[in-house]
């Protein structure tokens, strides 16, 4: 799991309200619960990210490190079950959460979807696990940050007449100093607001690695833009970088063509 300094002590208490909470229940069923072991296995659990397991979405969700924790134990659920060209509905993948989340919203999912079909427009029903997953990452764990990004996006783009043309120029700049709509997303040093908040906040590294050289004709440009970023994948720590899923398409290809060259080789011979 990865390690989450700062925000894994902001919500330390939210951890412990809850082991209080379970302790609480669970001497209520059986009074010979030891504390001391109950509060040992509970925060192991937590370091090993098994406590969010058919848990309540309210707390699944609740802090960075809970939501961090749902994109660890979905992949490991399920990264085996979906092929790299296997595509899957919205119902389906929503299935898959509630097998381990019994009242996992839908609607979660379908956001998540929606980016998906972003990077891949052309399945708009049936979308591939790789797809899925990096946009879940992106829709889930960095929620709050995407909820700020779009209102700088839309307050940039109202006092901008001529936004279209100007978007490419303001997002191809090498110079951080002139790329305007990643200074807005940098201010405060580019750290997320003072208040805690449940979900993870990109650093000030992985934006400027994120934002240069990039064109936002929209705000969509840019959720694909994160959902895409292994500078994000690989600051939260969780999934494969994309560039490991390239490496298998690239296998799996060549293992095809592989396989077509054999059997025309075949067909010639045997002719």
């Amino acid at each position: 799991m990865a390690n989450f300094n700062e925000d894994y002590y902001d919500d330390a208490n939210c951890q412990y309200l809850d082991a209080v909470k379970q302790l609480t229940t669970h001497h209520q069923e059986n009074p010979k619960v030891k504390p001391a072991k109950f509060f040992r296995d509970y925060f192991r659990s937590v370091q090993q990210g098994g406590h969010i397991l058919l848990r309540e979405y309210d707390f699944i969700r609740a802090t960075p490190y809970n939501r961090a924790c749902v994109l660890h134990l979905f992949w490991q659920a399920y990264k085996s079950v979906g092929q790299i060209k296997e595509r899957l509905k919205v119902v389906d993948y929503h299935s898959l959460f509630t097998l381990l989340w019994p009242d996992f919203p839908e609607n979660v999912v379908e956001e998540a979807c929606r980016v998906a079909r972003i990077i891949n427009p052309l399945n708009e029903k049936m979308i591939t696990l790789k797809n899925f997953i990096y946009s879940f990452q992106a829709t889930f764990c960095l929620q709050d940050f995407l909820a700020d990004a779009y209102k700088k996006f839309t307050d940039f783009q109202s006092t901008h007449s001529d936004f279209a043309s100007e978007s490419v120029e303001i997002t191809k700049s090498q110079n951080v100093n002139e790329n305007k709509f990643l200074q807005i997303l940098l201010e405060n040093n580019g750290c997320k607001p003072g208040k805690v908040i449940p979900t993870i906040w990109p650093t000030r590294e992985v934006l400027i690695k994120m934002c240069n050289n990039q064109v936002f004709d929209s705000f969509e440009d840019f959720e694909k833009t994160c959902a895409e970023s292994e500078d994000i994948t690989l600051m939260i720590g969780i999934i494969p970088p994309q560039s490991m899923f390239h490496k298998q398409e690239e296998m799996s290809r060549n293992d095809e063509t592989s396989q077509q060259i054999g059997l025309t080789t075949k067909t010639i011979s045997t002719s």
